[in-house]
């Protein structure tokens, strides 16, 4: 499902269906399944806080009850959430204050039951609502192992005091009576065993009968790091999720952070891995998108990322497009700068970068020495994202939005204004 909403080449497969299609010939298998590619990329690509809107201005669009039938929708938006960290509130229990969990695939037991750690809860909700289905209920023993729990909670009590901190209310200032502000942090563990299988994706054992429990993804590469000389491989999973929001000004934004670390006491690896993401929309007198993301990955994925980037004719195609803006020093980061460094303006090498991969780390044998150096790795690398933030969102935000003026689409026709035309 994940794939294909994000596959541009199955995107544009179901752009130039004939409307008519669409509309008289809803069974057909193949024009269904383009016509749902469109809306989980909508649904994927929806701006903070409105994937419910969007969802329903599809569903109005598609006005087909066989296509936007309760299960896919329910599948859609279980995507989406489970990719950007959506929040939920509910009540621990009765008389007691309102708390913010996340919906994330390490926190994922099943379907709409997720892992709240900071209690030991089992929640289950609607991704329709976000409300809870039934109350919640103590969770199984097993999501918390006793041999890794000295080590969540060390990490649980350091990360949760660091976001604490960093993203309370209070730390942003200055701050208007109209922003709502959300946030949320967690901090998951599991127990690799020595043969489980190694997999960057996701996968739901309950739906072949082997199991009943939601199998998260994992890092093959840092499994294979950790676990070179055998002993059991832990997994600590630490996530953040900001929200905030202000309907009178007509803007939304939403930062999440994502770490894994995988360790062995055995043979005292180390690895760590994450992800930084800061996503905006603006909606007063125009409607734009910002989605900027850093992720942390092993020194080989990154460099493959990396050659990937870069093209021969990127300068052609950049004039052509109107990005005629040279790199001059002010447009470089002040690492850049410092550095001498003069890349080509618009050059996204930096988007995956080298995660922490440490051999004789004698901090995984002690729970709150291995919870410093964690929280000193992402404190470092979430520092040197703003500052790319920064750069990014003063230099290729203005850039790009004078380049994309009379340009046409990627189909080469212009956008038909006519409201009365807009299907899917």
């Amino acid at each position: 499902m994940e794939d294909a909403a994000n596959g541009d080449s199955q995107l544009s497969a179901g752009v130039d269906a004939p409307r008519s299609n669409v509309e008289e010939d809803s069974g057909d298998a193949e024009t269904l399944a383009k016509t749902r590619c469109i809306v989980r990329f909508f649904a994927n690509n929806s701006p903070p806080d409105q994937l419910k809107s969007v969802v329903e201005d599809c569903e109005m669009l598609a006005a087909d009850g066989n296509l936007m039938d309760y299960d896919f929708l329910e599948g859609v938006l279980e995507t989406a959430h489970d990719e950007t960290l959506a929040l939920f509130a509910f009540a621990p229990g009765e008389g007691q204050p309102v708390v913010q969990g996340i919906m994330c695939r390490e926190g994922k037991l099943g379907d709409n039951v997720y892992l709240y750690p900071p209690a030991k809860l089992t929640v289950t909700i609607s991704h329709s609502t976000c409300a809870l289905l039934l109350p919640p209920r103590p969770a199984s023993p097993s999501c918390f192992p006793e041999e890794l729990e000295p080590y969540r909670q060390a990490l649980e009590d350091t990360f949760s005091c660091y976001v604490g901190l960093r993203y309370s209310d209070d730390s942003v200032e200055p701050r208007r009576s109209a922003v709502r502000t959300r946030h949320a942090s967690a901090v998951y563990s599991r127990v690799l065993s020595e043969n489980e299988k190694e997999t960057t994706e996701a996968s739901d054992a309950s739906s072949s009968g082997e199991s009943d429990t939601y199998v998260p993804p994992q890092s093959s590469s840092a499994v294979a790091f950790v676990k070179e000389g055998g002993g059991k491989v832990y997994k600590l999973t630490a996530a953040m999720s900001l929200r905030h929001s202000n309907a009178e000004s007509c803007w939304a934004a939403a930062r999440t952070s994502y770490w894994e670390v995988y360790f062995s006491v055995a043979t005292q690896r180390l690895v760590i891995e994450g992800e930084v993401r800061l996503r905006s929309h603006t909606c007063e007198d125009w409607n734009a998108q910002v989605d900027y993301r850093r992720r942390f990955v092993s020194r080989e994925a990154a460099a493959r990322k990396g050659e990937t980037v870069g093209t021969d004719n990127s300068e052609e195609r950049e004039q052509k497009n109107g990005n005629d803006t040279p790199q001059t020093a002010e447009h470089l980061p002040p690492e850049a700068r410092a550095k001498g460094v003069s890349e080509k303006h618009g050059k996204r090498v930096a988007d995956w970068q080298e995660g922490l991969y440490v051999e004789n780390c004698r901090d995984v044998e002690d729970p709150t020495a291995l919870a410093r150096h964690v929280i000193e790795f992402i404190k470092t690398k979430e520092t040197e994202v703003l500052s790319d933030e920064k750069h990014y969102f003063h230099v290729y935000v203005p850039d790009t939005l004078r380049s994309l003026r009379r340009v046409l689409s990627l189909t080469g026709r212009s956008f038909d204004w006519q409201q009365q035309s807009l299907q899917l």
